[in-house]
């Protein structure tokens, strides 16, 4: 018992392990919302409207990466080299945010042209219509 405890307090006053842990929950937190928020569909709306919501989501989260472009990792390697020069960091995420501004709104308005190609090989119209509706919010989570 006494080793175990003292395992727990080592845990607890590393950083590393506190952030690792906090990952994780936050990770628990998200699974728990995805299930909820998929019972609720169901629940609500039925078995077809969960199967489109959860397309248009497969959809969604394949065009956040890319609308991206994977700018967040060059981004966090570059910062860490300069963490303590606020200016350059500021900089650098400014940089980010325009790069990624740029690149979602291109493949927003490039992926709204293919729309209703997406809907038809996909066959379903409401598909179609739940991603066009969806296209929007790509920017905010992009920058996000």
């Amino acid at each position: 018992m006494l080793m175990l405890r003292t395992q727990w307090h080592a845990l607890r006053n590393s950083r590393f392990s506190l952030n690792v842990l906090w990952n994780m929950g936050s990770m628990v937190v998200l699974a728990v919302g995805g299930v909820v928020m998929n019972s609720l569909i169901l629940a609500l709306r039925g078995e077809a409207a969960l199967g489109i919501f959860n397309q248009v989501y497969a959809i969604y989260i394949v065009l956040s990466q890319i609308g991206v472009g994977g700018v967040q990792y060059s981004v966090l390697t570059y910062i860490s080299y300069v963490q303590d020069d606020r200016e350059q960091s500021a900089d650098l995420a400014l940089a980010a945010l325009l790069i990624v501004t740029a690149l979602s709104l291109v493949m927003i308005a490039a992926v709204y042209a293919f729309v209703p190609l997406v809907g038809s090989l996909l066959g379903s119209e409401a598909v179609a219509a739940g991603l066009a509706l969806a296209l929007p919010g790509l920017l905010f989570f992009a920058l996000n």
